[in-house]
C-alpha cells in the first residue's frame, strides 16, 4: 500500500514538472515557473541598476538565499538580478543605507527555475564606510578590497569570503552552518563565534583583544606570523594551525593541570608507602627487639634455675 502510494506521488510529480516544462520552453525557457496559491505562477528574473545616495556612509545588507557581492568601485552602486523584484533600499538622514532582499526560495513552494542562475546583488563603494553590517541566510557574501570602522556579520547556512578587508576598530562575526574563509584581514580587534562551521584564516592581523570562540566546529589558520596570542576557545572541535593539528589552549592548560593532578597523587601514593613501609620497619624492630628481650629473659631464667641447683648440691653435701 505505502509503495503503490508513493508510486502515485511520483508519477503526480513527474507529471506536473512535464507541465512546468512546457510552460517554460513555450516562455522561451528564460523564467521561472511556481506552483503557489494551488496554481502555476510564472516569475521573472529582474535585472536592476540604482545608484545609492552620496550621503552614503554606511551600509546594512539584510538578505536571504541571495549571492552577494561587496567590492570596492567608482561609485555607490546595486547591481541585482532577482526573482520579481528589486532590492529594497532606504537611505537615512546619518548616512545609513538599508539594503535588502529575499530570494524565491524564502516562500514554501514547487519552483523549476528555466534560465539556470542563482539570485545575486553587486554592490561597489568608492570611499572607506564607517559601518558595515551583513545578516544573510542561505546565502553566500563576498567581501573584497573593503575598509570599515566597525564591522558586523551574521550568518547562517551560507558562505561568507573576507578579502583583503580592513577596520580601524572591531570586526565581530556570528555564523551557525557556515563556511567561513578570511584572507588578509587587518582589525584592531576581532570577535569570532562559530557553531556547525568550518572556518579559514589567513594572513591575519589583529589585536592582543582579539577571541576566537568555535563549537562543533573546524578552524584552520595559516601563517600566523602576525596573528598574537588571542584567545581560542574550543568545544567539540577541531584546530589545525599551518598544516598541523593543534589543541586549543585551554585544553593544553587542561592537561597541563591533569598532569599536575597525577603527579601530585603519584607522590601522594609514594608517600602513604613509604609510611607504611616505614611504620612496618618500626614494629619489625619493635618485635625483634621485643623478641631479643624474651630471649635475653629466657637466659636469666636459666641462668638462675642453674645457679640455684648448684647452690641446692653444694648445701646437700654439706
Amino acid at each position: 500500500m505505502k509503495i503503490r502510494k508513493s508510486l502515485l506521488i511520483a508519477g503526480s510529480l513527474i507529471v506536473l514538472g512535464g507541465i512546468f516544462f512546457v510552460i517554460g520552453s513555450q516562455m522561451g525557457g528564460a523564467k521561472t515557473v511556481d506552483w503557489r496559491n494551488g496554481r502555476p505562477q510564472v516569475s521573472k528574473m529582474i535585472s536592476s541598476k540604482i545608484v545609492l545616495s552620496s550621503k552614503t556612509n554606511s551600509l546594512k545588507i539584510d538578505t536571504s538565499d541571495v549571492e552577494v557581492e561587496i567590492k570596492k568601485g567608482n561609485e555607490f552602486l546595486v547591481e541585482s538580478q532577482l526573482m520579481n523584484q528589486k532590492p529594497e533600499i532606504q537611505t537615512s538622514e546619518t548616512g545609513l543605507t538599508t539594503i535588502s532582499s529575499k530570494g524565491m526560495q524564502n516562500v514554501f513552494n514547487l519552483t523549476i527555475n528555466f534560465n539556470f542562475s542563482s539570485e545575486n546583488m553587486k554592490i561597489t563603494v568608492p570611499s572607506d564606510l564607517k559601518t558595515l553590517e551583513l545578516v544573510t541566510d542561505n546565502g553566500s557574501v563576498q567581501v573584497l578590497d573593503l575598509a570599515a570602522e566597525k564591522m558586523t556579520v551574521k550568518i547562517s547556512d551560507g558562505k561568507l569570503d573576507f578579502e583583503n578587508v580592513k577596520s580601524t576598530g572591531e570586526v565581530n562575526l556570528t555564523a551557525s552552518n557556515s563556511k567561513i574563509s578570511l584572507q588578509n584581514v587587518q582589525a584592531k580587534t576581532l570577535a569570532m563565534s562559530t557553531a556547525d562551521s568550518s572556518s579559514t584564516v589567513k594572513n591575519l592581523s589583529l589585536g592582543k583583544t582579539s577571541t576566537i570562540d568555535i563549537k562543533d566546529s573546524n578552524l584552520h589558520i595559516q601563517n600566523t606570523s602576525n596573528l598574537p596570542a588571542a584567545s581560542l576557545k574550543g568545544q567539540d572541535s577541531s584546530l589545525e594551525v599551518d598544516g598541523t593539528k593543534k589543541l586549543f589552549p585551554f585544553e593544553e592548560q587542561l592537561q597541563e593541570k591533569q598532569a599536575e593532578l597525577i603527579a601530585a597523587n603519584q607522590k601522594l601514593a609514594a608517600a602513604q608507602q613509604a609510611a607504611q613501609d616505614k611504620q612496618k620497619l618500626e614494629a619489625a624492630q619493635q618485635a625483634a627487639a621485643a623478641q631479643q628481650a624474651v630471649y635475653m629473659a629466657q637466659e636469666n631464667l636459666a641462668n638462675q634455675l642453674r645457679i640455684t641447683a648448684c647452690d641446692s648440691q653444694i648445701s646437700l653435701s654439706k
